[in-house]
């Protein structure tokens, strides 16, 4: 999942993260899915947690 170039340099908390939000973004029904302005919050750290429990 990570670039081999990276060789293990990289924050694996915002690795996490991202994951989170990118299956957040592919619900199966688009109602369930975040807004771009959601998702993009999410990824600068606002908001995750709670739409994550809430799924």
């Amino acid at each position: 999942m990570v670039d081999k170039c990276l060789n293990n340099n990289f924050d694996r908390v915002e690795l996490e993260e991202m994951v989170k939000v990118a299956l957040l973004c592919t619900q199966f029904h688009p109602s369930q899915r975040p807004k771009m302005s959601e998702a993009l919050w999410m990824l600068e750290g606002d908001g995750l947690a709670e739409k994550w429990e809430a799924s």
